[in-house]
C-alpha cells in the first residue's frame, strides 16, 4: 500500500508554497499589463470613432 508519510506531507506543502510565491507576483504583473493594453485599445477605439465622425 502506497501512502503519504508524515514527512512527505509538509515537504509537498512547502514545495507548493514556494511555487506559489514565485508564480503569484508574475501573475500580478501580467494583470497590470493587460489593463494597460485594454486602456490603449479603448483609446484607439475612441480615436477611430472620432476620426470617422
Amino acid at each position: 500500500m502506497n501512502t503519504i508519510t508524515l514527512i512527505e506531507l509538509p515537504v509537498v506543502v512547502a514545495i507548493i508554497g514556494i511555487y506559489a510565491s514565485l508564480v503569484l507576483p508574475s501573475l500580478g504583473k501580467a494583470r497590470s499589463k493587460a489593463l494597460v493594453c485594454l486602456n490603449n485599445m479603448r483609446s484607439l477605439n475612441t480615436a477611430g470613432k472620432m476620426h470617422l465622425a
